[in-house]
């Protein structure tokens, strides 16, 4: 706070504070209550009007619905903490902009998608841009951390001797520890020697760095992202599913479903050893790189669980067919479009 700041610039500063006191990170929804006010500050106005909200919450005329939302939810926030201190601040009403069920759909990717990407990053120039985006592409696949997390990696987080990760300071604030098959303990290990050869004094501590030595953006990650996308050849399957970064990470829960799935009532053995959110990461590599799982667990072809204490063989039942319909659709009889999952063959 500046002693030449508008009443309103100093108000929205006192409600910003307020809401990190509580607890909110505020990154993107800070800036767009600060915009407004220096939209306020260029038109003359001391107040919060709805038209005026209204008005800049649809700026530009090309702007989607479900954006001009988010940019007049913010200023709502903003105007609705104002109005309990002064009656003349217009809180702009709820719906005024109708928006669509915005969601995207999720994007399954198969094996053979996964491949055809990281194939097409190898094309990226310079040959260090490449490599870092196979890496990266990599270990969202294998690991299931998410975009953010990877590019808030350091190298300090690699712990090559354990085959760990160390995730920091992510979702609500939480640091975890992420268990890595030893291929890709391998796999980071050489990408961490190149990067050391590449920028042996880098300007950032990252674990992922760019061709000039700094963190990666998620915003250019995104588009080269895109661009290799569809120079692999994948396309939307829906107006609301389309190839993202951000659904590699689901590459691997779609794996452990299948194989979990196929398993239901084999999992509860002494020999597979399941917990209650997926089997460990060796044991999906393991299947993953040769089709059979490791010797004393469960086996694909004959259908059999083998206890590794006692030697016995529990019969599975069957083989359980992965559906992605939700719970209540299955009970109506509704049925979901084909989507190949990846697995061993």
């Amino acid at each position: 706070m500046t002693a030449t700041a508008s009443p309103l610039r100093e108000a929205l500063e006192d409600y910003l504070a307020l809401r990190r006191a509580l607890g909110f990170k505020l990154a993107s929804p800070a800036r767009l209550p600060g915009q407004f006010v220096g939209y306020l500050e260029a038109c003359g106005t001391s107040t919060i009007t709805t038209a005026d909200a209204l008005a800049r919450a649809t700026l530009p005329a090309g702007a989607s619905p479900a954006w001009q939302a988010i940019r007049l939810s913010a200023v709502r926030g903003f105007a609705a903490c104002l109005h309990g201190t002064d009656p003349s601040v217009q809180v702009p009403p709820a719906g005024l902009i109708r928006r669509g069920n915005d969601r995207a759909t999720p994007y399954l990717y198969s094996d053979a998608e996964i491949s055809a990407i990281i194939a097409a990053a190898a094309g990226l120039r310079p040959r260090f841009r490449a490599a870092t985006y196979q890496a990266l592409i990599s270990l969202l696949a294998v690991s299931g951390i998410r975009i953010g997390e990877a590019l808030a990696l350091d190298s300090g987080d690699l712990d090559a001797g354990q085959g760990m990760l160390i995730v920091r300071d992510a979702k609500f604030g939480k640091t975890r520890l992420v268990p890595l098959h030893p291929s890709t303990t391998a796999a980071l290990t050489r990408y961490a020697a190149l990067r050391d050869e590449h920028h042996p004094r880098p300007a950032s501590p990252a674990l992922f760095l760019s061709a000039a030595g700094t963190r990666l953006l998620h915003s250019n990650i995104g588009l080269t992202f895109t661009r290799l996308a569809g120079q692999a050849g994948l396309t939307r399957r829906s107006a609301a599913c389309r190839p993202r970064i951000h659904d590699v990470r689901h590459f691997l829960s779609s794996f452990i479903f299948v194989w979990r799935s196929r398993h239901r009532r084999g999992k509860r053995t002494c020999g597979l050893r399941c917990s209650t959110t997926s089997p460990s990461l060796p044991l999906v590599a393991e299947l993953y790189e040769t089709g059979q799982p490791p010797a004393g667990q469960a086996n694909c072809n004959t259908g059999t669980t083998e206890h590794g204490d006692c030697g016995k063989k529990t019969y599975l039942r069957g083989r359980h067919r992965a559906r992605l319909v939700p719970r209540r659709r299955r009970r109506r009889g509704d049925d979901a479009a084909a989507v190949h999952l990846p697995w061993p063959r």
